[in-house]
């Protein structure tokens, strides 16, 4: 690591404006750098946003944020979904293997054979149906009911992707308790930065 562990809140709301001023604004306390892996919670591709729930805003459909911050911090730029991002720290590229993210809301990813297909978001600020799994739900429940629901995921999702491997990360992974069934394992948080390194070895960006 080059540099400590930068923070910013972002708003209930914000518009691609404000979220590339919050980009720059964190740019701007990095050391020199001549490439930024981005990893957001929504739906990309070919460094495209297509959605961003937690922004509350259909102004990021079709948002070429890649292009868009290649321009304002004169670098090169990789946009993808902050669960492929961990997914990338950890995946071994071989059969079915899928990365979800426990935070604010619930993000996935689906990897076969290192191959990043279809991934599902969460809308963050709504509980059920939509976010069982994330912080209202967490808070509401009480963390030991809210992680048997979340071991009952994955058994739903063994069901319906047949994975090889599941990988849990994302800021409330640290609140699971207790041995993992086999096929699953937790990943640091701090996966998402050697993803963003591991971004820039991946080939095409999905």
């Amino acid at each position: 690591m080059a540099t400590e562990t930068i923070r910013e809140d972002t708003p209930e709301r914000f518009t691609p404006a404000q979220l590339l001023a919050l980009i720059a604004r964190l740019a701007r306390q990095m050391p020199d750098y001549d490439r930024v892996a981005v990893g957001i919670p929504g739906i990309v591709h070919n460094d495209v946003v297509y959605a961003l729930p937690a922004s509350r805003s259909r102004a990021f459909k079709r948002f070429q944020l890649g292009a868009r911050l290649s321009e304002l911090l004169g670098a090169r730029v990789r946009v993808t979904n902050d669960a492929a991002m961990h997914g990338l720290a950890a995946i071994r590229g071989d059969g079915v293997e899928m990365v979800i993210t426990l935070g604010t809301g619930l993000g996935t990813a689906l990897f076969i054979d290192g191959v990043l297909s279809a991934h599902y978001q969460t809308l963050p600020e709504q509980d059920e149906p939509f976010s069982p799994y994330g912080n209202v739900a967490r808070k509401k429940i009480g963390r030991k009911r809210w992680q048997v629901r979340v071991c009952g995921l994955f058994d739903q999702l063994r069901g319906i992707t047949n994975y090889d491997r599941l990988y849990v990360g994302g800021g409330n992974a640290k609140l699971l308790r207790g041995a993992m069934p086999s096929r699953v394992t937790l990943i640091d948080s701090a996966a998402g930065i050697l993803g963003g390194y591991r971004l820039w070895e991946w080939g095409d960006v999905p």
